[in-house]
C-alpha cells in the first residue's frame, strides 16, 4: 500500500523478493505473511489457527 487514504493510494500484492526497492518511501505500508498465508481473490489470507486451539481445548475437557 502506499499513500494509504490519499487520492493517489494504490495496493497491490507481490512477492517481497520481487519488489523493486526504489518503489519503498516514507509513504509505503508492507504487510509481510507467513508460510501459511494465501492470495485469494487478490488479498492475503492466514489462517488464525483459533479453530485447531479450540478444538484441542474442547477435547481435554473430556
Amino acid at each position: 500500500m502506499r499513500e494509504a487514504g490519499g487520492a493517489n493510494e494504490t495496493s497491490g500484492v507481490i512477492r517481497l523478493d520481487e519488489l523493486p526497492a526504489r518503489q519503498i518511501d516514507m509513504r509505503t505500508i508492507i504487510i509481510i505473511g507467513n508460510s501459511r498465508t494465501a492470495i485469494i481473490n487478490g488479498r492475503m489470507v492466514t489462517a488464525r489457527g483459533y479453530e485447531g486451539k479450540r478444538i484441542k481445548a474442547e477435547t481435554s475437557d473430556q
